[in-house]
């Protein structure tokens, strides 16, 4: 073994994924670029999401299961959920069946509730943070295309990766800088959103 090869640190995914994460935070409390937080968050998202697709369902299913079973069991629970749910019939339809399932006993967690997204609608649903990333990823293919700054989603990008390492590593902690920007980030859902 050479000198150099015990020089050499070896990253996981998943410590490179938390790094990110850890350092996009940092960003946001020191009021950086939003265009650098972007880019942090949205490669963090970006990693874990293909991650969670090679694991098992992709992160659009996932995410959206969530979502749904949140609605349903704050319901159930009588209180407001954090969910932010598109007003749409079936979606409307898909909460109720899975309250009812879960005062029947047949649903538990989000892990029973079962959404098929095909990789391609996920694509469509996540390419307000994807597009920014591949704008400065793919500087060969538009070399004079513009970015629009509005289009930007920093805390948006973060959140994701974020929900994306939690499906992922469930029992693995965060920093506690972390948990408190998610908890700003539902408050002001909360706030904003109340139902």
């Amino acid at each position: 073994m050479s000198d150099e090869d015990l020089d050499q640190v070896l990253l996981t995914k998943q410590a490179v994924a938390i790094r990110l994460i850890n350092s996009a935070v940092s960003m946001i409390e020191a009021g950086i670029d939003p265009l650098a937080i972007h880019a942090i968050a949205a490669s963090a998202s970006n990693l874990l999401r293909e991650l969670v697709a090679v694991r098992g369902p992709n992160y659009g299913s996932r995410v959206f299961a969530s979502a749904l079973f949140e609605q349903a069991i704050a319901r159930v629970e009588n209180r407001l959920a954090v969910a932010d749910l598109p007003d749409d019939p079936e979606v409307e339809k898909a909460v109720q069946q899975i309250e009812d399932a879960i005062r029947n006993g047949q649903v538990s967690s989000p892990d029973d509730v079962v959404i098929n997204m095909s990789g391609k609608i996920e694509a469509k649903a996540m390419r307000h943070i994807s597009a920014p990333f591949n704008f400065m990823k793919h500087g060969d293919r538009d070399p004079d295309g513009l970015l629009n700054e509005r289009e930007l989603r920093p805390r948006e990008a973060l959140m994701h990766a974020i929900s994306a390492f939690s499906f992922l590593f469930p029992n693995e902690p965060l920093e506690e800088a972390t948990h408190a920007f998610v908890s700003s980030v539902l408050n002001e859902t909360n706030i904003d959103n109340p139902s």
